[in-house]
This record gives structure tokens, sequence and C-alpha cells, in this order.
């Protein structure tokens, strides 16, 4: 039997609770996740135009909260759905109008920038008289910083208009630095006026995160994170997360390869060390902390 198979069957779970994939069907809807996609949703449902996304930190679920926002429109809007996903924006502004255009059905775009842009125009009213919803998702767009003429090309995609209404929805999704490099350009900033950023979890929401993934994975028996284990989670990944993820994982493996059913503050000390490749210290969490909540914990650092 394959290990996966061993590790799944051990465990109760129909898939891998904590794989990093961006899958719409782990995205755990935390508070901030949930007023995330509330106000995407109103930009596009109200014809905003632009919205902006900027996550404090590399992890914070952007990528999973916008594949679950296209699902989701799939699913629910009576209106069809076209979208052009960038997700290496680093581009020429040219290549970047001509994936666009590729991506939102126009066929065969040229090397000619403006007839890209009249291909492009042309088909988004006929997308407009179909009552299609369009729309554009950068993610990854603090990559752009390299490239400022072509973030003005997407800016200039929001001058595509119709009775009074956009022709599209652009969503700029990134690190911090993107929103200084939106602030640097005041008359897209105005055009993007639906905005939200992204912050670590807190220590409901993380614990919160691996139960309601172990659930989506097919887990329905006894709790197997103690609560030293959430704990040590939440000190170690600062709520991140990607981390979170990672480390609730390898934890999991640990405790399958040492044949026992709970994840402590033990074994995630272990799978912390695992993640840093080194059994003297760790970058994100420190000894310190570990010690202060290994308190009243005698078998802390040893394993029975």
């Amino acid at each position: 039997m394959h290990m996966s198979s061993k590790f799944n069957d051990y465990w109760g779970f129909q898939k891998p609770p904590f794989s990093l994939m961006p899958d719409p069907e782990m995205l755990y809807p935390s508070r901030q996740h949930r007023e995330c996609l509330i106000r995407m949703r109103y930009a596009i449902q109200t014809n905003k135009g632009g919205i902006l996304i900027v996550s404090d930190n590399p992890g914070d679920g952007k990528t999973s909260i916008l594949n679950y926002l296209c699902q989701e429109l799939r699913e629910e809007s009576s209106r069809e759905l076209f979208t052009a996903v960038i997700d290496h924006p680093s581009m020429t502004p040219n290549q970047m109008i001509r994936e666009i255009a590729l991506q939102l059905g126009v066929e065969d775009p040229s090397r000619d920038r403006h007839r890209n842009l009249n291909q492009l125009r042309s088909k988004l009213y006929e997308h407009h008289r179909e009552n299609h919803l369009c729309l554009i998702i950068v993610d990854e767009a603090h990559m752009l910083n390299k490239f400022p003429q072509t973030l003005q090309e997407l800016r200039m995609l929001l001058n595509f208009s119709m009775s009074s209404e956009f022709l599209l929805t652009i969503i700029l999704s990134g690190q911090k630095p993107l929103e200084g490099m939106i602030r640097s350009i005041p008359e897209f900033w105005q055009r993007l006026p639906v905005r939200f950023f992204l912050g670590n979890l807190d220590r409901v929401d993380t614990e919160g995160l691996i139960r309601f993934r172990l659930k989506q994975a097919g887990y329905s028996g006894p709790d197997i994170f103690m609560p030293d284990g959430f704990d040590a989670v939440f000190q170690y990944s600062q709520g991140i997360p990607r981390i979170i993820c990672s480390l609730a994982d390898i934890a999991l493996l640990i405790a399958f390869t040492s044949h026992t059913r709970h994840v402590d503050l033990v074994t995630v000390h272990d799978a912390c060390m695992d993640l840093e490749g080194s059994s003297e210290g760790f970058h994100y969490f420190k000894m310190t902390q570990l010690e202060t909540l290994a308190q009243g914990k005698p078998e802390a650092g040893m394993r029975k």
C-alpha cells in the first residue's frame, strides 16, 4: 500500500487535509476571509471596476480566496463568467494585453498592441451585450514593481465602459509593496475603491482552520490536536495559514510514524524542528516560547 494511503487510512482521511494547493473546498472561512469575499462580491455585483487585495505576508490565503470567489460566481450567478487570470504578471504591456485578450475569448490576438486593445474592447462589448461577467485577476501583482508601464496599461483598461458601466472588473492581489505602488499612482488608487488588507490569523482562527480542514478531509473522530498543540502551532506560525498547514501536516506525519493518535506540544516541537531542518533551534519559534508553553509538562522535549 502506498505511504499516503496508509497515512490517510490511519487517520480516517478521505483526502489530505493540509495540502498547500489552493483548493476552494479547503478555504477556511475565517472572519477576515468572509469579509474579503463579501467586499469582492459587492464590487463585482455593483460594477465598481477595481478591487485591491493586499496581504501582510506570503501564505495569507490570497490565491485560495480568489479561486473560491471564481467558483462561487460560477455556481451562484445567473450570468456567465469569463475570467483572465494572470498569476505571473512580469510582462510587457503588450504581453499582458495579449494574454488577457486570449483568455477572454479573442481568437488569435496579434503582436500589435493597438490591434489587441481594439480586439479586446470589441470582445468586452460583445460580453456586455450578452450580459456576461468579465473579470481580470492579477495575482502576485507586487511583481509589477519592475514593470510600471504594464501597471499603467491595466489602469487604462478601466477606461473601457459602456452606458456608464465598466465592461470588466480588475482585481489586483499581492503583498505589502503592492499598496505603495498603487498609492503612487493616484489615478489608479482612486479606480480601486474596494480594498481589503489580509492579515495573519489569531489563535481562535488558527484552531478553527485546523479543525475545519480535518473535517473537510473526512475526519470525524475524537480531537487529534490537544490544546497545547494548537497553542504551539499558533506560536510558531504566527497565524500564517500556509505555515499552519505545513506544520500541522508534519505533526500528523510524526504522530502517524510514532503510532500515536494525538498531536500535543511535544509533537509540534518535533514538527518545528523538521520544518527548520535543525535540532538546535528555531527561526520563527523561539525556544523560550516552547518552554513557557511546556510549564507543568515534564515530558516536554522527550517522547514517551
